[in-house]
């Protein structure tokens, strides 16, 4: 964010700087450090002036499509998700980013092929890309396969990731994994229902979300 901002000041035309501000703005909420609502509307700002900048550039799409998913814009969120992809079919690790959005937001099947197609461009992604897999078992109903894949996978820093690995490993009825992923939730800043509030997700994986915390909790109890 620091570097971005920098280069923002230096070169207030370069939509690839705002673009970083705007990611960066949802990696703060996605670590768990800030609420959605302190930084959509600045996020927000810097997104639609990258994209405005440099309509062409594959960072600027992709920040535009997060905050139009954001806002609850779906359609929009579909066509510059579509857009980013296309801007650099060969760049592998947005494929893979913009394929766990679309998965999480609600068409598992396709994100889960965006996510394969990167693979296939550089199979020595980071390890963390292959959780967005783990949902067509979750779809399935197929709880143990995906708390297996879950298991050997290093996560990011994220929150919403260690959620979404706790509620894999309960819904698999593997307590002891669920509490261990679960204890990365940073409850001194908010509430677990607050944070899932924020989720700008599909009803059906927030349910899930919450259904695999609450096996847990069921089991506690």
């Amino acid at each position: 964010m620091d570097l971005a901002r920098s280069a923002a000041r230096n070169q207030d035309a370069s939509g690839l700087a705002h673009a970083l501000i705007a990611l960066g703005y949802v990696e703060e909420v996605a670590l768990g450090q800030k609420r959605l609502r302190e930084v959509l509307q600045l996020g927000q700002g810097h997104a639609e002036k990258a994209v405005t900048l440099e309509p062409q550039n594959q960072e600027a799409l992709f920040a535009a499509a997060i905050y139009a998913q954001l806002l609850g814009d779906t359609r929009r969120f579909d066509r510059l998700i579509d857009a980013a992809t296309k801007a650099n079919p060969n760049s592998a690790l947005l494929l893979a980013l913009a394929g766990g959005w679309v998965a999480l937001v609600g068409d598992i099947k396709l994100g889960a092929q965006m996510v394969r197609r990167a693979l296939e461009i550089n199979p020595f992604l980071p390890i963390w890309t292959n959780i967005t897999l783990c949902l067509e078992d979750v779809e399935n109903g197929d709880y143990l396969s995906a708390s297996e894949k879950v298991r050997r996978m290093d996560a990011r820093e994220y929150v919403a990731d260690w959620l979404l690995i706790a509620a894999i490993h309960g819904l698999a009825g593997e307590t002891e994994l669920a509490r261990g992923a679960l204890s990365n939730f940073p409850t001194k800043h908010f509430t677990l229902e607050e944070y899932l509030g924020d989720l700008p997700y599909a009803s059906g994986v927030v349910g899930m979300l919450r259904k695999g915390i609450e096996n847990l909790r069921s089991v506690e109890t």
